[in-house]
């Protein structure tokens, strides 16, 4: 059986901790004690020079790089290596004030200004050519330095917002579409269903690409290629730089940071030689957003690429002009720094050494304040250094355990946004399932529909709208060989052409594979209608289905409240149905599991599939498993700011306190327990 791409192990030599660190914001007076502070700190790397273009060529062909030569020379006396950063994204100002239509334009035909970042638009010819030059100077002036171990190319794509409308990106639209259909015309016209509203093309020239509600709804389809288009495109640009930094330095790994929307998160595991992902838990409150922020972000990084690194880990509150997160409370920053390490991380690199005393992020807090001065952040990046010392060669390289696979797909989200009706399609469903099943104890985890799909004891598809004939005949072998599956409504609804197919759904054999065919579906329009789980209602429902069962058996049906008066067409039908196919199981969900309805629907399955909790916990008590051929190893986090009991746990060492665990735990406020399984 091939290796998932999700137990794949980083091509790294050595464990990676360490910082960013901006070397051209201060003065060689800040600077005089960092690399001695960062070597007590227990740091063996550093990241640099994502956003120093300027500093480096501060006019074409006027290369200096003696700045990051020395830093990386200085570092290096202290065993402290580095990772490079191309920098495009933010091209200097000597550059743009040539080239004003360089720059991006949005959804409103607003062109980007310089004076941010991500301004200039990466499908720009002229662009490219100076991203190749200056990642290729980069290339040849650091190719022999043994202290360069790997790059980070660009930095955050599409961080801020991801569409473009510029004329470069009118004219790859264009043929990136001609390649798409094959030169032929008649092809986009029959897909995209131009005889709507007289959208019919004669000229590839003709088509543009789709801004939102100008005047009203777009095209689906054509929206739809657009955004395949987005992916597609940024990943050309990234592949540039990745031959020139491979061709210069075959020993080099090259990454990226960043798992944002419209990017296609598989192919960039396969184009990189791992994904790499910036962590900030103080985008949402510390508890409720555990699971469903830092954890969901940290698991779909693991389905794309295997093992992977944090290259920002948040030290202190991060802060912009328009907010300000809280302050990690003492304890924080090292348990969210373990809770990496827990879901797969082979390297954690605080975002930054030192905050910045000017510009858009001098409120992003780093480990050091301002005045420079090692404060309480320290002094906990000190603890972690010295417990990554300690722990991560016997943990590096090993898998996060996935018991309850939540399949993802980039093609899927796409579809469902091109006509959400403004309800939760796949991925809020993914979320909101990962989080109800991790509150639970159990080992979930985000697994790519391109995956390996042996192995798992339960794969979950939130709302899976197109049909896709290979993936249905890979899940039906999942099912017959034993395993479960969960599907959520409107499941096999559209093709690929993003149309609704001419059949009963679900399509594609899924109606033999769940054993229903859905005959009608619809918004509960406000009405009292809920999910009857064994006599105890559910929360209301945003849709139902009315499914003719043909095989499936009911498990729980809809349900109203009739004290109001109110009646609906569902009342009596199947809401929740079980089908067996050869040794397994499939199962249907004919609403949408968002919030809370997830969380009903999780409880009630924890009694009837076939999978076990890790152990026994609060809620905001995570655990997580990493786990390899001769090692097991637990990670038990507590995010509640008070002590919290753990127990059903296998015996084993905590390697943190080198103290017995026979089974259950008592955890500190904050607290964090790595168990070697015996």
């Amino acid at each position: 059986m091939p290796t998932p791409r999700r137990n794949r192990p980083a091509p790294l030599r050595n464990y990676l901790f360490g910082c960013t660190y901006y070397p051209e914001h201060w003065s060689e007076a800040d600077r005089a004690n960092d690399a001695a502070w960062m070597a007590e700190a227990g740091i063996n790397v550093v990241r640099m020079a994502e956003f120093a273009w300027d500093v480096m060529e501060p006019q074409r062909d006027d290369f200096h790089f003696e700045l990051f030569q020395k830093t990386i020379a200085e570092m290096g006396k202290y065993g402290i290596e580095t990772i490079l950063c191309t920098p495009t994204a933010t091209p200097p100002r000597w550059l743009t004030r040539d080239h004003d239509k360089w720059m991006r334009v949005d959804n409103e035909g607003r062109p980007m200004q310089h004076g941010s970042r991500q301004h200039v638009c990466t499908n720009r010819r002229g662009f490219r050519e100076e991203s190749r030059r200056i990642t290729g100077a980069m290339a040849e002036a650091f190719k022999d330095d043994p202290l360069v171990i790997g790059w980070q190319t660009d930095n955050e794509f599409f961080c801020h917002f991801s569409e473009c409308h510029c004329g470069a990106c009118q004219r790859r639209f264009r043929r990136w579409l001609r390649h798409r259909y094959e030169d032929d015309l008649e092809k986009l016209n029959e897909a995209w269903g131009t005889r709507f509203w007289s959208q019919t093309y004669s000229s590839w020239s003709e088509i543009d690409t789709p801004r939102k509600q100008a005047p009203t709804y777009e095209n689906p389809t054509q929206q739809l290629d657009y955004h395949r288009f987005l992916s597609e495109s940024l990943l050309d640009f990234q592949r540039e730089q990745i031959d020139i930094l491979r061709a210069a330095n075959p020993t080099w790994w090259v990454t990226h940071n960043g798992t944002f929307e419209h990017i296609d998160h598989w192919g960039m595991g396969t184009d990189l030689d791992f994904y790499s992902v910036d962590i900030y838990p103080g985008f949402l409150p510390p508890q409720t957003g555990a699971y469903s922020g830092s954890s969901f972000m940290l698991s779909g990084t693991a389905a794309a690429t295997g093992t992977f690194v944090v290259m920002e880990q948040q030290s202190g509150p991060g802060g912009q002009a328009n907010f300000l997160m809280p302050n990690p409370e003492p304890g924080q920053m090292r348990l969210w720094a373990w809770r990496s390490v827990g879901h797969g991380a082979d390297g954690i690199l605080h975002f930054r050494w030192r905050t910045c005393r000017f510009g858009a992020e001098m409120h992003w807090h780093g480990v050091l304040d301002h005045d420079n001065i090692r404060r309480r952040r320290f002094h906990e990046l000190v603890q972690e250094g010295q417990e990554l010392k300690k722990l991560m060669p016997a943990i590096k390289g090993s898998a996060p355990r996935v018991d309850i696979g939540i399949l993802t797909d980039l093609d899927q989200n796409h579809l469902w946004s091109t006509m959400s009706h403004e309800l939760p399609g796949p991925y809020p469903q993914q979320k909101a399932l990962f989080e109800a099943f991790a509150r639970r104890h159990y080992a979930v985890g985000m697994v790519d529909a391109n995956d390996e799909l042996a192995g798992y004891q339960m794969l979950i598809l939130p709302s899976f709208a197109k049909v896709d004939a290979v993936l249905i005949a890979r899940l039906t072998t999942f099912v017959e060989n034993g395993g479960t599956v969960l599907a959520t409504a409107q499941l096999g609804t559209r093709d690929a052409m993003n149309h609704k197919i001419p059949t009963t759904p679900p399509g594609g054999g899924l109606d033999k594979l769940f054993g229903l065919r859905i005959e009608e579906w619809g918004t509960t329009s406000g009405k009292p209608i809920s999910i009857n789980y064994d006599g105890r209602p559910g929360t209301y429902a945003d849709i139902y289905e009315i499914a003719d069962l043909r095989g499936a058996e009911s498990i729980a049906s809809w349900v109203v409240d009739r004290e109001g008066g109110a009646i609906h067409q569902a009342a009596g039908h199947a809401a929740l149905t079980r089908n067996k196919a050869g040794q397994g199981e499939a199962w249907y969900f004919a609403s949408l599991a968002d919030g809370e309805a997830a969380n009903d629907l999780v409880s009630f399955l924890a009694g009837h599939l076939p999978v076990e909790p890790l152990a026994s916990a609060d809620s905001f008590v995570e655990i997580v498993v990493r786990q390899s051929d001769d090692r097991t190893h637990w990670f038990v986090l507590n995010h509640y700011p008070e002590t919290r009991m753990v127990a059903g746990l296998p015996s084993g060492l905590d390697l943190l306190t080198d103290n017995e665990v026979p089974g259950k735990l008592e955890l500190e406020a904050y607290g964090v327990a790595v168990i070697e399984e015996k």
